[in-house]
């Protein structure tokens, strides 16, 4: 769980990740456990290219956000709690 306002400041990303989104979602599972709803928002409604896994490190997104949240790290972090908690719970 991260401070992410959705501001989207950090916005857009050059790689069409969506930051904001995938934070929501990774709060939104952190605080309510909702593993289909979970499942549903980051495979189904999120494209491909949006999700964190995409993220190719370039730190463009960490420049503009104003709670100086460390986007990146956040990003991996979503990637392996998607894949680990999310994807293996069915």
């Amino acid at each position: 769980m991260n401070g992410c306002t959705g501001c989207e400041y950090c916005m857009p990303c050059p790689f069409g990740v969506n930051i904001p989104k995938n934070f929501r979602i990774w709060n939104d599972f952190s605080k309510y456990g909702n593993y289909a709803v979970t499942r549903k928002a980051y495979y189904e409604d999120l494209k491909c290219e949006e999700q964190s896994s995409m993220c190719k490190q370039c730190g463009k997104c960490e420049a503009l956000c104003p709670q100086h949240i460390a986007i990146r790290d956040d990003l991996k972090r979503v990637a392996q709690d998607m894949e680990t908690k999310i994807k293996s719970h069915e």
